[in-house]
């Protein structure tokens, strides 16, 4: 993003423009890890339904 109003000093805007890149940086490491689980979470839902269908209704737990 670039600011259109340059008001503030040149290193106000430096120090801004790194802590949205540390921002969106966190973000997007939070969003792998959240499909890294819900990969994890579908794996384990399809496991417990091929058991089921196989009738192994021991084995789901």
């Amino acid at each position: 993003m670039w600011a259109s109003n340059r008001s503030l000093p040149y290193k106000a805007i430096d120090l801004i423009d790194e802590a949205v890149s540390l921002v969106q940086f966190r973000n997007s490491k939070l969003c792998n890890n959240a499909r890294k689980l819900e990969k994890q979470l579908r794996q384990i839902t399809n496991g417990k339904i091929e058991v089921v269908r196989d009738e192994g209704f021991e084995k789901v737990y």
